[in-house]
Formats: structure tokens, sequence, C-alpha cells
């Protein structure tokens, strides 16, 4: 049974499960609706999407995306981790940091919430750090709440600033260049299948087909109306001395987290990585916010190969 301890405050709960029944029968009735597949390394994940599964898996295992250029995660570290989707990653770092280190998740969609609710009870064991999750977004402190988009189909990327088309553009080149070889999805039947298309159709079939995916992945989509806090408030309110690493991934909301950290916060992060939508001259503000805020000696941003024409980078900056 999984011993390390996960800690949500009934006001971090986007559901009040303390104070209100019918609320908790709702969230009882979204908990045992998870679907779980079985990870590489023993786990069980529960998930929304199961093509985040392989992504998330592929970025945070394998690729260890999030520790590069220098980048680490030691024993007794803090963890700050926005954008916490499923959990995959808080689980990552709460395994690397391990019982003396905090991990601090923080989730806004309640549905993807409560999966990461679920998951970090059934993911952490014994020797792991502990973890708080909480329920919000995480914003620059001028809204106390915003609607959030939810996509069922591709929950990752959910977001307060909606770009159907950035969003669109961004996964036809992902498939493009992951369906010959399947390398970071799911080995479904219709992803195979679609796979042997990418090889043998024709460029406009598949880019047809690709698009007709792209399109189904983003119907149905859901809002939902989420609080809003900033980095500063987590750093007092979990009363965090030091963030060894702060993760961002917030699809398109980047720069409002950046401008949410108070300007004696800034030398408390050690540590930064954070996915960056080069959308609207997104990555010259940051260049600029880190080089006017941050003490980080170095700074690299990067480009996935699989997303190279897309406007997704990786941004690392690191103190010492």
């Amino acid at each position: 049974m999984p011993s390390a301890q996960v800690l949500v405050g009934a006001k971090d709960y986007w559901l009040p499960l303390r104070d209100n029944r019918s609320a908790y029968r709702r969230s009882r009735t979204v908990f045992a609706s998870f679907r779980t597949c079985p990870l590489p390394t023993g786990e069980d994940v529960a998930y929304l999407s199961k093509p985040d599964v392989a992504f998330l898996y592929r970025e945070v295992y394998e690729k260890q995306s999030y520790l590069q250029h220098g980048v680490t995660i030691s024993p007794g570290n803090t963890v700050l981790d926005v954008g916490a989707n499923i959990g995959m990653f808080a689980a990552f770092a709460a395994q690397r940091v391990g019982v003396l280190g905090h991990v601090v998740a923080v989730e806004p969609i309640p549905l993807t919430f409560d999966v990461l609710r679920h998951n970090m009870g059934t993911m952490l064991r014994e020797g792991d750090a502990p973890i708080t999750i909480i329920n919000k977004g995480v914003g620059d402190g001028l809204r106390e709440t915003v609607d959030f988009t939810f996509y069922p189909a591709a929950a990752g990327w959910s977001t307060m600033y909606p770009d159907a088309t950035e969003v669109s553009d961004a996964m036809d080149i992902f498939l493009e260049r992951s369906l010959p070889t399947l390398e970071g999805m799911d080995l479904s039947l219709t992803n195979r299948v679609a796979s042997l298309a990418a090889r043998i159709a024709p460029n406009w079939l598949v880019e047809n087909l690709s698009r007709l995916s792209v399109n189904q992945m983003l119907a149905h989509k859901k809002q939902f109306c989420c609080p809003l806090t900033t980095v500063s408030a987590i750093i007092e309110t979990e009363g965090l001395q030091c963030v060894d690493l702060l993760k961002i991934d917030v699809e398109r909301a980047e720069l409002d987290v950046l401008r949410g950290i108070a300007d004696e916060d800034w030398r408390k992060i050690r540590q930064l990585v954070m996915e960056v939508h080069d959308d609207k001259n997104t990555l010259s503000a940051i260049r600029e916010l880190l080089d006017d805020k941050g003490s980080f000696a170095k700074c690299v941003v990067e480009q996935d190969s699989q997303l190279k024409g897309s406007t997704l980078y990786n941004l690392y900056a690191l103190q010492d």
C-alpha cells in the first residue's frame, strides 16, 4: 500500500468535499470513472486522455526533459510543479527528492485534479516525498478566478488562454513527426493504422487524416471557472524557504505565472524549467523578465525535434 503523504487542504479543493455532501457525491462519480493503464515502471496511472500518458511518460521518465542542461533535483529538495496535469512529473519528483523533500503540485481543472489526487494516492511509495496538491490555477495576481478551456480528448492542452489555431498547428506537427515511428505515442490499434498510413499513403491523405484527428481531439471542449493563486502566495502559504525547482507547464499562461512572483521571492527559486508558447513574442518577454528579476547565471532555450516549426520551446534557467 502507498505510504507517502498526500496533503490537500479543504480550501484547495475545487469541490468543497468536507462541507458539501452533494459535491462530494459528484466528485466520487467522476473518481469512479477513471481509466488506468500500466506504466513500464510498474505503476498503474489513471488518465483522462490516453495519448497524454504515452507523451508524458516519454517526456518525464524516458527523456527526462525537465532535467536537462544542468537542472537537477536531489534528496531533500523542494519542487513546485505548476500545471501538474495527472501528476506524472510530481510522482517522479517525489521519488527523486525522497522523504526529506517536498513536492507541491498545482492543477486548476477539477476533473484533471481528481485524477492527480488519485494518482498521488496510488503511485507514491514509502520513502517518497510528501506531496501537497492544490486545485487552483496560477496567474499574476490580478484576477481571483478565470475560465479555463478543457479538452477531454487532449487534457494536457487545456488552458486559460485557448488558441485553437496554435494548438491545432502544434498537434499537426507532432503527429506528422510521430506517426511514422509512433515515438511518444500509445500503441493503440488506431495509432498503428495511422502509422502505417503515414508511411504508405499520399501526403495529402495523411495531412487530411491528421487534421481530422486533431479536430476530433479538440472537440467537445468544456469551460471551468477556476480559482487563481500566485507562485508567491504558494511560497508563503506552504512556508517554502527555497524552491529548488520551479516547473511550469501552463499552456500560454507562463508569462502570467512569472509575473505573479514577488521581487523578494525570485532569489528563492534556484532552478526554473518551463514550456513556452512563443506565439506572441512570449519567449522574448520571458527572457527580459528573467534578466530583470532573476539572478540566473545560465538560461537555455531549446525545441524538441518533434516540434520543430511550431511555437513550442523549453526554457531552462539555473542560479548556479
